[in-house]
């Protein structure tokens, strides 16, 4: 939604269609596959590997609290900021036809 939203400002939209199919592409894999430090990053600031890795994780291993409380807060923070964004969007919005 985020980088959709983006597609206000932009003529072409089509390359953020792309972007986004190329950056979901990241969290098709599990991030074990991914060495030590690009696992922290892929699961702490960038939340690509843990949208693909902890939800299964949680469900078919023992539930890790801490994990639970990490997604609670990116599910907070990432609907708080979408939100921010799109009515930033909206106000800083002109027609394209006039």
């Amino acid at each position: 939604l985020i980088m959709m939203t983006t597609g206000i400002w932009l003529v072409k939209v089509e390359n953020l269609w792309v972007l986004s199919d190329s950056v979901l592409d990241v969290s098709r894999f599990p991030i074990d596959i991914y060495g030590a430090k690009i696992m922290r990053v892929l699961t702490y600031f960038v939340p690509l590997g843990f949208i693909a890795t902890i939800p299964a994780r949680q469900l078919t291993q023992s539930p890790d609290l801490m994990m639970v409380g990490v997604g609670l807060g990116w599910a907070t923070f990432g609907l708080a900021f979408s939100r921010w964004f799109w009515r930033f969007a909206m106000r800083h919005y002109s027609s394209a036809s006039s």
